[in-house]
């Protein structure tokens, strides 16, 4: 006996019983086909008694028979974001879309179905107040920000010179500084202890703010051609590398402002932005693979790291600098490296990656590692034993940003080139959240140590 007879019947006993019509529409053979397919995929997995292969199949079914069935849309959007293929977001796009326009008693009901449906969705995902909006003043389309390790506020740099400090749950202006007045802001970093500040100016002057009182402490004004600035994790130090010129050298300021630059020269062009490892140490890659290891106050080269085939462009090492790992920006060479600074000995090699690796992070306690390639795919590795331990799939293309926050939340971040920006569970490897990012070059997505 198929569904529409059960139904035919049903409403006979209904009219027989009551006198009256059944109050609801008879269901049309299309959704009573889409009904029976969807309640059997439910029924393969809830029984374990089917593959994912097979339950998709009937999901897939029921909606070529009703493409606008509510719960198959449902079931089948959720299996999918639950596997990384969509976000939340395309789950509630394709509900929403089913949503009726016509007001009658059966619309009602389907209306009903779906926002509880909705509401599904904003259960698992853990749905957040809404989306806070800061505005920058100035032409460039993305905003110069860097968010504090306390997650609770950001600091904002504008093409005025300002430089202002919001709360991050309500956008709401805390502080104001007068920054690089009236030149624009290029960069702000933030030290850990989430007090200090470095920001750097068009005017060419570099500066460290206290920013709990917004007092300016130190300025500095640089000379010479262009340069790339790496700032050390506690500011204390900086670097700068310049893109013309002697790009063989990097010269480190002390932001004390004690003495002149100290002036490392490399064996050959460097590759990457330099690696500050504690005090005194930092690491430079060179053009054609091999990575300097300097004591860079005395202007020693220690050692050097080699094993790479290509120039090492990506570099990241945990909080204390005791894990080391580093790739390079070509596609010849794929593997990720992890390394034994003292002892410059490489300790594995991350081999899985089948597209260009675009992104590095260590976790702050140097166990875990995070790489992200031009195969849409990141990849979670044990730096004790070099073992990939989770795949994280759903991006489409180049993942080329990722983040661990602290280790007891569990979670990590990955964002995609013009794509959208996921938050993991770790454990699962289920994405918990995606985030649309406007499709502008150079967006950045950035997450706090608490998640």
């Amino acid at each position: 006996t198929g569904m529409a007879e059960v139904a035919a019947e049903l409403t006979a006993v209904h009219e027989e019983l009551t006198g009256r019509a059944h109050p609801r529409e008879r269901p049309v053979a299309a959704r009573l086909r889409a009904d029976e397919l969807n309640n059997r995929a439910l029924s393969l997995r809830d029984l374990r008694r089917a593959g994912d292969e097979e339950v998709l199949r009937l999901l897939h079914g029921a909606l070529e028979a009703d493409p606008r069935h509510p719960e198959a849309s449902y079931n089948l959007g959720v299996l999918r974001w639950r596997a990384g293929e969509i976000t939340a977001a395309d789950v509630l796009h394709e509900l929403r879309s089913g949503l009726p326009a016509e007001t009658d008693r059966a619309s009602a009901e389907r209306r009903s179905r779906i926002r509880r449906l909705m509401e599904l969705v904003d259960t698992e995902r853990g749905a957040t107040a809404p989306a806070v909006t800061i505005r920058v003043t100035g032409t460039s389309r993305v905003a110069v920000m860097r968010a504090l390790p306390d997650g609770r506020h950001l600091v904002a740099g504008h093409d005025d010179g300002r430089l202002t400090l919001h709360e991050t749950a309500t956008g709401r202006t805390v502080r104001t500084l007068d920054g690089h007045a009236p030149h624009s802001v290029n960069a702000v970093h933030v030290a850990a202890d989430g007090r200090h500040a470095v920001s750097t100016g068009t005017d060419r002057v570099v500066k460290v703010w206290d920013l709990t009182t917004g007092a300016c402490l130190r300025a500095k004004k640089r000379r010479g051609p262009t340069a790339l600035i790496t700032v050390a994790p506690d500011l204390r130090v900086m670097a700068l590398h310049r893109v013309s010129v002697q790009r063989d050298r990097v010269r480190i300021w002390r932001l004390d402002g004690r003495r002149r630059p100290y002036v490392v020269r490399a064996a050959a062009e460097v590759t990457a932005s330099p690696l500050f490892l504690g005090d005194r140490t930092v690491l430079l890659a060179e053009e054609g693979g091999a990575i300097g290891v300097w004591d860079w106050p005395r202007g020693l080269r220690r050692g050097t790291l080699g094993g790479h085939t290509r120039s090492v462009r990506k570099a990241a090492a945990d909080r204390a600098g005791r894990r080391v790992i580093t790739a390079s920006g070509d596609h010849d060479d794929l593997t990720v490296r992890v390394w034994d600074v003292p002892g410059g000995r490489c300790l594995h090699r991350l081999d899985g990656h089948t597209g260009l690796v675009g992104a590095l992070a260590v976790s702050p306690d140097g166990r875990s590692a995070l790489t992200g390639g031009g195969d849409g795919v990141a990849r979670l590795w044990d730096l004790d034993t070099g073992d990939c331990v989770r795949t994280l799939a759903g991006h489409t293309g180049l993942v080329d940003g990722v983040a661990f926050a602290d280790a007891s939340v569990g979670v990590a971040l990955t964002t995609e080139l013009r794509g959208p920006a996921r938050v993991w569970d770790l454990a699962t490897g289920r994405c918990l959240h995606a985030f649309e990012q406007e499709d502008v070059s150079g967006a950045w997505s950035h997450l706090t140590p608490d998640g």
